[in-house]
């Protein structure tokens, strides 16, 4: 299990977990969105990965093993404060660009229990994202056993994207270190990509 020198996430923790990771370009806007404040549910939910909406082999990284969406690309290079960033090679028009659908791990460091965690993220992300509407609010539990959370809604990036985004992100506590494993798309293509979502974001394993 990897151990970082403890502290709370404040403010400043919590911003850096859920700072918006939106890159925009000429032809393209790659994003992911973040949680936000809502009522908690007590609903638990466990799945296995359904044949062939994941990779076959995980994807190793600091602490953590995670298989990606069949198909989509791996950025390692620890652009935005990402651990890793998965993206659909194939992304979807919107006005005269596209979005391309993604999932991101950021791993700050954390103190205290995971439901101390859940909440300073869900307080952050009401102050950056004030029109972030709650679908998602639950207790989970991933493939590999571990006590988990999901948290995610709708929301919209007006300064750069009038179309309202989705998210779906999994919260896990490692001893000090939280993950915030998110996976995001356009709000109107959500369905197509939520069961590989899902499925990647609960085969999130912790590693030595």
């Amino acid at each position: 299990m990897r151990r970082r020198s403890a502290r709370r996430l404040t403010a400043a923790g919590a911003a850096l977990a859920v700072g918006l990771l939106t890159v925009a370009c000429s032809s393209q806007i790659q994003g992911t969105a973040q949680p936000g404040a809502g009522p908690a549910s007590t609903t638990t939910t466990t799945s296995a990965a359904p044949s062939g909406l994941l990779e076959s082999q995980p994807f190793a990284g600091s602490g953590f093993t995670i298989r990606a969406p069949r198909g989509w690309n791996v950025d390692r290079s620890g652009a935005l404060g990402a651990d890793v960033i998965f993206r659909n090679p194939r992304a979807d028009p919107i006005g005269t660009g596209s979005f391309a659908a993604n999932i991101n791990i950021l791993s700050p460091p954390a103190s205290g229990t995971l439901d101390d965690v859940v909440q300073s993220l869900k307080s952050e992300i009401n102050r950056q994202l004030p029109d972030f509407q709650v679908v998602d609010d639950e207790a989970a539990r991933t493939t590999s056993g571990l006590d988990a959370y999901f948290y995610g809604g709708t929301f919209t990036q007006t300064a750069q994207l009038a179309e309202q985004l989705r998210d779906l992100r999994l919260i896990v506590l490692d001893g000090t270190t939280a993950y915030v494993i998110s996976g995001t798309t356009l709000a109107s293509t959500y369905s197509r990509y939520e069961p590989a979502i899902r499925a990647s974001l609960l085969s999130f394993a912790a590693s030595p």
